[in-house]
């Protein structure tokens, strides 16, 4: 995997998880170098312009016309969302960590079912799209990796993300994070405890960094308003589920 200077280290009580931003499609360019990058890409896309509408053209300048336009899209895209992938690719990072420093989200709710009976639904992920409208599909590999697939509300589209669990203690908590290759940058926890009273108080933990550029600015959007409302929303939806729900499925998965 990847590595990079700009590690982001989220402390979860006496655990640290570590995201990665080279690993994702995040913002991996400084401020400076995406202004230069933007500027010189409006010279290069101008002057590309200027030469396409020249009709007298030797056969060495068509061709540079032709590199023109593309490289000085390109750097424009570049500096406007601030994510280079050749800068993935070798692991490089500009970035300063404000750029990339990720939000938290939380919701917790009671559900009228025994702690083992939750638990078993929520480790499996195959389950999860059934409670979730927001996640369309999950794959799971093997006992500790699963590929989810989510639509953005209010855009067509869809981000995708390479979950691994990290640490499974059954009754109690299933905590996981993002792996390489993801769309979108998470690590999270969700936590069962014994209710007052009977029951079980469902209790998740969501932490994430959007990917860059307009897909980031929708994501972040959805992510830090809608979600949080979504989130609550489907477990007290969860919640009555419960009462009427089959036996969840264990897939397989400890």
């Amino acid at each position: 995997m990847k590595t990079s200077d700009n590690l982001l280290r989220i402390s979860d009580n006496d655990r640290e998880i570590v995201l990665d931003p080279s690993n994702y499609s995040y913002i991996n360019i400084g401020t400076g170098e995406r202004i230069i990058s933007a500027l010189a890409g409006v010279a290069l896309t101008a002057y590309g312009a200027f030469l396409a509408r020249e009709k007298r053209l030797s056969k060495n300048e068509k061709w540079y016309q032709l590199a023109v336009l593309p490289v000085g899209m390109y750097l424009v895209k570049r500096g406007l969302t601030g994510y280079c992938a050749f800068n993935n690719v070798i692991g490089r990072n500009t970035a300063e960590q404000a750029d990339f420093t990720p939000l938290e989200l939380s919701a917790h709710v009671k559900v009228d079912k025994p702690r083992n009976k939750v638990y078993k639904l929520w480790k499996n992920p195959a389950n999860m799209p059934a409670l979730f409208p927001h996640i369309e599909k999950v794959e799971v590999t093997d006992n500790t990796h699963s590929t989810w697939t989510a639509g953005v509300p209010g855009t067509f589209a869809k981000i995708q993300w390479k979950a691994e669990i990290t640490e499974n203690v059954p009754g109690e908590r299933i905590s996981w994070q993002s792996t390489e290759g993801s769309d979108i940058g998470n690590a999270g926890e969700v936590r069962f405890r014994d209710a007052e009273g009977g029951g079980t108080d469902v209790e998740v933990s969501i932490r994430y960094i959007p990917p860059a550029g307009r897909l980031g600015k929708n994501v972040a959007e959805f992510f830090s308003s809608g979600f949080r409302k979504a989130l609550s929303r489907e477990l007290d939806a969860l919640a009555g589920s419960h009462a009427s729900a089959p036996e969840p499925a264990d897939g397989g998965r400890v």
